[in-house]
């Protein structure tokens, strides 16, 4: 590890390992004696160079579910971090460019296929196919590591679920002493937090999932002057907020879910010190980007933002952000058509939108939408945490009796889950619902139907399951009941039939296959769809973003698909396909409505 460091044996910087309490363990090596608790299965935070790590074993199931209960984290899956490549190649798969991924400067989280016979415990990434694997990027890490038994551990970040990560001693001893028995700290202060990238492959094609240490927040150069200065705040999963200006765009680091109030501050933050070091401002007033929205956090806090500083806002509709900034990632030019695959955005008809083929000009502000998939109905925010409400509701909608959906899906609904599929069907029934073309609500739909009991701990896990669960068939059927229709104005990609015959045939075909199938076909069916939509339109281009756009086997369904037609599919080359690369369209769509008003 090469660095250029002041240090000196007297005056520092020093380790320090001290126990719960926050007292200074007396010993001569901290790094030596952390090694050996963690080995003795304590469980230790570590201060490293943007926030804190809370390392424990890895191949050692009680360690990891004690870890669990302290990190409230019940089945989110943590990353593993080895001495090396070659200790990481004992756990997982891993090609020649994987290798050269891992041992690069950014040194990310890469996603790679566990191996069956891999020492990781299960509980580390359960029920997943694929392990988040790095290597030690520092010589601490790599002296804690090498004096390991393993040579690996859990590498997860020091923090509370759903908050920032720590990165001094006082987060630390107030949030971090009921998940770490000892504390290994230096005493440097860590100015930024910054994450770990988050890297996987989809295709042939490397995707950053989480732009963070290595990443971020280098800027990304567009084809174009944006003619002015802007300020864009981004979404409210996975968050990052951005600014623009000349022919850059300036991501912050990945700065997490909005759902807290330090989070929220530290959007402000990281925001604020980029206006203030890239000296916007001082020669035009910069522009203020948003969602359209109305009910984001980090919306309400761009409103403020800009009232507070009489600055002039602009609205972006949440996937023509999505789908505009992949297209000038990637260099694309001219009319462009797009298929934005997530969860839940805000449609221009007060819908929620999450499945849709857009067309746009790279030339000038606005879109067409073309296409989307057929809408589901959404009754409640419980419904993306429980997916058999999801089926409840689908299935009320479409007139089927209440008691006749168990013998239906297979299924006796109990005491746990019978309140809340009743609420849901009734809620339909009522006409108590919001029209949802969502596609996770669809891969959460599709979950339940395979595994009535799955439920969300963490973001997007039925779908990240579903995916799983895909890689560990070996058979693919290509269903072929997908359907378009004109409905109210654009083309629908109708399911009814897909989700028939899943329930038709899980008694009699493995889960994997059918998952497997199911994701193959949806994703040539979204290709089709856009065939459809477009035709007649002499587009230059095809993007797909969205959480949802790296799923391996709807994004091989689209490629396969459009490939039949000269058409390639692409994907965000330097930002994250979802909100956290939001920010990125934000700026663009608001350079092209500000400057076509100039005209």
């Amino acid at each position: 590890f090469h660095a250029q460091g002041i240090s000196c044996p007297k005056d520092g910087p020093r380790l320090y390992l001290l126990n719960r309490d926050f007292e200074i363990v007396d010993c001569k090596d901290p790094i030596n004696e952390a090694s050996k608790l963690i080995d003795e299965g304590f469980i230790v935070a570590i201060k490293g160079i943007g926030g804190y790590h809370i390392a424990a074993l890895a191949s050692d199931d009680d360690v990891v579910l004690e870890l669990r209960k302290r990190k409230r984290r019940p089945r989110r899956p943590f990353a593993v971090m080895g001495l090396n490549t070659k200790v990481l190649k004992k756990l997982v798969y891993m090609s020649e460019e994987d290798e050269v991924i891992l041992n690069s400067p950014q040194a990310p989280i890469l996603l790679l296929p566990k191996k069956p016979d891999t020492p990781v415990s299960r509980y580390v990434s359960p029920d997943l196919s694929h392990e988040g694997v790095f290597t030690a990027y520092t010589a601490l890490h790599y002296l804690l590591l090498m004096n390991t038994r393993d040579k690996y551990l859990v590498m997860t970040s020091g923090n509370i679920s759903g908050e920032p990560m720590c990165t001094d001693e006082e987060c630390a001893k107030s949030r971090l002493s009921k998940i770490a028995d000892y504390f290994l700290i230096h005493d440097r202060e860590i100015v930024n937090r910054v994450d770990d990238s988050v890297v996987r492959k989809t295709g042939d094609q490397y995707v950053i999932l989480r732009r963070g240490r290595g990443h971020a927040p280098l800027w990304i150069t567009v084809n174009r002057d944006l003619g002015g200065e802007f300020i864009a705040f981004g979404g409210d999963v996975a968050s990052a907020g951005a600014v623009g200006f000349e022919d850059k765009v300036v991501l912050t680091q990945f700065i997490g879910d909005l759902d807290s109030l330090r989070a929220q501050k530290d959007l402000l933050k990281y925001v604020d010190y980029f206006v203030k070091n890239y000296s916007l401002g001082q020669k035009m007033k910069p522009v203020v980007v948003v969602d359209a929205h109305p009910q984001l956090h980090a919306r309400r806090l761009g409103l403020e933002y800009a009232r507070a500083r009489s600055l002039p806002l602009v609205e972006v509709q949440h996937h023509y952000a999505h789908v505009l900034g992949v297209a000038m990632d990637n260099g694309l030019e001219g009319l462009i058509s797009g298929i934005a695959l997530d969860g839940v955005g805000w449609g221009l008809d007060g819908t929620v939108w999450g499945g849709e083929v857009l067309l746009f000009n790279t030339e000038t502000y606005g879109f067409k939408r073309l296409g989307s998939i057929s809408p589901l109905p959404l009754t409640s925010d419980r419904d993306a945490h429980i997916p058999l409400r999801l089926l409840f509701a689908y299935y009320s909608h479409r007139g089927l009796e209440f008691e006749k959906i168990p013998r239906l899906i297979d299924f006796e609904v109990n005491r746990d889950y019978l309140f809340e599929c009743k609420a849901a069907y009734t809620l339909v029934k009522l006409g108590k619902y919001t029209p949802a073309s969502s596609t996770g609500r669809l891969l959460d739909m599709v979950a339940s139907i395979l595994n009535p009991r799955i439920e969300r701990t963490y973001e997007g896990e039925p779908a990240i399951w579903l995916e799983a669960l895909a890689h560990a068939g070996k058979d693919l059927i290509e269903i072929d009941h997908f359907k378009i229709a004109m409905r109210d104005g654009i083309y629908r990609l109708l399911y009814d039939d897909v989700l028939d015959w899943l329930i038709d045939n899980k008694s009699n075909m493995d889960r994997c296959t059918l998952a497997r199938s199911f994701l193959y076909s949806f994703g040539r069916a979204l290709g089709e769809l856009l065939l459809v939509s477009i035709k007649g339109e002499n587009v230059n281009g095809v993007v797909v973003s969205g959480g949802a756009a790296v799923n391996e086997f709807i994004y091989r369904g689209i490629r396969d698909k459009l490939k039949e037609h000269g058409l390639k599919p692409h994907l965000p080359r330097n930002i994250p396909p979802g909100d956290g690369g939001l920010a990125f369209g934000q700026v663009i769509a608001a350079s092209l409505k500000v400057n076509s008003s100039s005209r």
